[in-house]
């Protein structure tokens, strides 16, 4: 069937797809001398798309640093009332002590490490090696910077507790993030 200009084209003429093969589409000769039919150029639709592309990209990455850090508060915070109500300690003045210096290390120092990135974030393998390293050293610092904003010594059984109970629930948390944003965005 052949084009008219009644219309707006399609490709190059107003068939559709499926009698795509008898559209006039321009002709482009390759090196062997062959020629082949090419789509009209859709060069200004292509960089809308990547442009909308890159901003839904970055809207993402936006929305996944907020759910990583605000889980990573929560951590803290659970950690803090469970502390609290078993030991019967007010939860305000136990969350300066310590959730204040956990927090404070962790935001201050994970971002250098990696741990805010997308693809740390998503990688199920990436968030099982890194996340309870950088809170390890992390939780180091924190304990250390605990110790000398509250002019106490260091007390093992506390160290160990927290750095243990937090690296696991950080973990965890980090994990069923990553598993989330794989099955929402896809793997890769």
């Amino acid at each position: 069937m052949p084009c008219t200009n009644e219309t707006p084209p399609t490709c190059s003429c107003r068939q559709t797809l499926y009698t795509l093969s008898n559209c006039e589409m321009p002709e482009v000769r390759q090196y062997d001398g062959s020629v082949t039919r090419r789509f009209p150029s859709l060069r200004k639709y292509d960089t809308a798309i990547a442009m909308n592309a890159r901003a839904m990209a970055a809207r993402t990455r936006y929305l996944m640093v907020l759910a990583a850090a605000l889980g990573d508060l929560a951590v803290f915070g659970i950690f803090v009332a469970v502390g609290g109500t078993e030991h019967g300690v007010g939860y305000g003045g136990a969350a300066l002590r310590t959730a204040l210096p956990f927090a404070a290390v962790w935001f201050a120092i994970s971002p250098w490490l990696g741990v805010f990135r997308v693809s740390t974030m998503m990688s199920v393998w990436d968030t099982a090696w890194k996340i309870p390293l950088i809170f390890l050293a992390c939780g180091v610092i924190a304990i250390v910077l605990r110790a000398w904003l509250t002019d106490r010594g260091l007390q093992l059984t506390f160290t160990l507790v927290a750095i243990g109970t937090q690296t696991v629930m950080v973990f965890w948390w980090r994990a069923a993030l990553a598993l989330f944003a794989r099955r929402l965005f896809g793997s890769g």
